[in-house]
């Protein structure tokens, strides 16, 4: 058979199994549903058409219908020129054009001898539509060099200068939509572009031609999408730095709240760029930088949160390792140009990978020591992994499935931070216990020393006396430890018979110094928490009226009233400031204010009410109890449900 602290044990284990049950079907159901929902906006309800020899033909495609379409596909090339609309029409000197794939780099162009990721070219393609559109617009996105773009021989959109050198050339991004109302149903497109000092030349990003209304809607989305994911992380962020700060000992929340800070700072200067929308007046390049900067650090971040969270399974060395990686990385960053860091890319992701997979043995080593969390974090971290590699094969062209990261670091941080919160609570419920098991313990050898004194001293007199007080020191023993947490409830007969056994000995002890006037309601039938009036009733004799020469009166009354029980301890001691009492109440308190904090705490934790205190020097202290009756807790255990 197994004892009571077996069950209790078992049954604590469940909960918190039963709560990772919860949080991983959360996280399988979120994750589901962010795939979906995404997969869905990202799916094209009609297979696009696609550019072919410089041509798309868009006659029969119903853009109200199907949405935007992206001019993607083979477009002509014009490699180191720079050429207008005018100067490429019947009989253009310019020869043959080449026909490129759109989007793609200059570097990945294999019918072009010694092409560079830097120089100009010049893009064109004949777009056929099934008649003219009265709202026609195109949607610029990520085009980071400079470019110049023409719908017929009409100049629509120019970011940055075009150049045919370096010192010609300035960079550009402003991503936008350009209502272009073409004159007749068959346009060309011409672009130019130019590229120095950026790590992706070409045309790196289609354009969207499509209704105005409708391309306007989308990117709305898209903004509102990345602001709101901003403002969720940069929430979580704020609130676990401020949380650092007043309690220093979690340092896990420190890691977590950097990580959050750079990840919501991050989501800014990516998808939408809004914070190049708010402040175009910062150089782009400086904003790349940062963004540069803030990509490797979030590794680190992320390894030291997990070793603080399981120190026994994260090794020392591999948080160093991936500290030097993160801090070899930025370096990196801060000091290359954009084109020369672009190189370490890969080497980065190849590292951070390799991070990733130890991380991910760890937490199934954590798992399978039944670690607490550790199975959800698993979880979490091998679902944001595979979104992680979704978008670098989405990013390299070998998936088409879509970009997820933004959504599953919502989810992640999501995650993490109610990890957190649990650990805290965790943390808050070992303390209440600890400091309960003090209240045990506060039946110190001096206070047994004392009153076995007494008793010896009684029996030289009194031996019927010496016995009596033997069976109050007796059943104050037994009531003091007969329970086993901070939550257990007894008999209000119970609690009573233990504050009359402490009362009985500390008058025996003290004599005519100590009065005491019980006045209990004979009608009290009720379940209270352990050990809840004892140690005020101690705070009133050793604080209150044993520091007062002439001693004092200890009140205790507690009446049933309206579905409520109302307990009040009263003396006439020499009383608290207002300093003294926040002191033994607030979290530097001495160890004489212990049973008065705990029993605050579990008031406030149990029943989410305050303990009232009014005290007054020289004149005593008054606390007050209001418990409500009838109610039943949410683990289904009997509370002070009168009988």
């Amino acid at each position: 058979m197994f004892s009571e602290s077996d069950k209790e044990y078992s049954f604590a284990g469940m909960g918190k199994r039963l709560v990772d049950i919860v949080i991983i079907a959360f996280v399988m159901f979120a994750s589901a549903a962010v795939f979906l929902f995404f997969g869905y906006q990202n799916s094209e309800p009609e297979k696009q058409p696609q550019a072919v020899n410089g041509i798309i033909d868009l006659s029969a495609w119903d853009f109200k219908r199907y949405g935007p379409v992206k001019l993607d596909g083979q477009w002509e090339l014009y490699w180191n020129k720079l050429l207008n609309p005018d100067r490429l029409g019947k009989g253009s000197p310019y020869g043959k054009p080449l026909f490129v794939q759109v989007p793609g780099l200059w570097k990945n162009i294999k019918t072009v001898d010694n092409i560079k990721n830097e120089g100009f070219a010049t893009y064109r393609l004949l777009v056929r539509t099934g008649g003219i559109h009265e709202s026609m617009a195109i949607n610029i996105k990520f085009l980071i060099s400079s470019c110049r773009i023409w719908i017929g021989d009409r100049v629509v959109y120019e970011a940055g200068h075009t150049g045919t050198n370096a010192g010609d050339f300035r960079g550009g991004f402003n991503p936008q939509i350009i209502d272009i109302q073409p004159d007749n149903k068959d346009f060309y497109v011409t672009v130019q572009i130019s590229n120095y000092g950026y790590a992706n030349g070409g045309f790196a990003a289609n354009i969207e031609l499509g209704d105005t209304i409708m391309l306007v809607s989308r990117k709305n989305i898209r903004s509102f999408g990345d602001m709101f994911l901003f403002g969720c992380i940069m929430i979580m962020a704020l609130y676990h730095l401020t949380l650092f700060i007043l309690r220093k000992k979690e340092i896990y929340t420190l890691y977590f709240g950097i990580m959050c800070l750079l990840i919501s700072v991050r989501t800014l200067l990516m998808g939408e760029m809004l914070l190049y929308n708010f402040m175009p007046d910062i150089p782009l390049y400086f904003l790349l930088k940062v963004s540069g900067v803030i990509f490797p650090l979030i590794l680190p971040c992320f390894v030291m949160f997990t070793h603080s969270f399981f120190p026994e399974d994260t090794p020392v060395w591999f948080v160093r390792v991936s500290q030097a990686t993160g801090l070899l990385f930025t370096l990196i960053t801060m000091v290359l140009q954009n084109d020369a860091r672009h190189f370490f890319l890969f080497p980065f992701q190849v590292c951070s990978i390799l991070v990733v997979i130890l991380l991910l043995a760890i937490l199934t080593k954590a798992s399978y020591m039944r670690r607490d969390g550790a199975l959800v974090f698993l979880i979490a971290t091998a679902a944001i992994t595979l979104i992680i590699l979704n978008d670098i094969f989405n990013g390299y062209g070998i998936l088409k499935t879509g970009y997820y990261i933004p959504l599953g670091q919502l989810l992640f941080i999501f995650v993490q931070s109610f990890m957190l919160f649990r650990k805290l609570v965790s943390q808050e419920e070992l303390i209440l216990k600890s400091e309960l098991r003090m209240l045990q313990a506060q039946i110190k050898p001096h206070f047994l020393f004392n009153a076995l004194n007494t008793i010896i001293s009684v029996s030289r007199t009194s031996s019927e006396k010496a016995v009596e007080l033997l069976l109050y020191l007796s059943d104050y023993l037994r009531c003091g430890f007969s329970f086993k947490n901070d939550e257990e409830f007894v008999d209000f007969e119970t609690e009573m018979l233990h504050v009359k056994s402490y009362l009985e000995i500390e008058k025996a002890r003290f004599s005519d110094k100590l009065k005491v006037i019980i006045d209990v309601g004979s009608d009290i039938a009720c379940k209270v928490p352990a050990c809840i009036i004892q140690p005020i009733v101690e705070n009133a004799v050793l604080h209150g009226i044993l520091p007062r020469k002439a001693g004092g009166t200890v009140k205790l009354s507690a009446k049933q009233r309206d579905n409520m029980l109302f307990i009040s301890v009263e003396d006439d001691g020499v009383g608290m400031t207002e300093e003294k009492l926040n002191s033994i109440l607030g979290e530097a308190q001495k160890s004489s204010g212990i049973g008065l904090k705990n029993v605050k705490n579990r008031i406030q934790k149990i029943y989410k009410r305050k303990i009232e205190i009014q005290s007054t020097e020289e004149k005593g202290t008054v606390v007050r109890i209001t418990l409500p009756l009838g109610r039943r807790r949410a683990e289904g255990r009997e509370s002070n449900t009168c009988r």
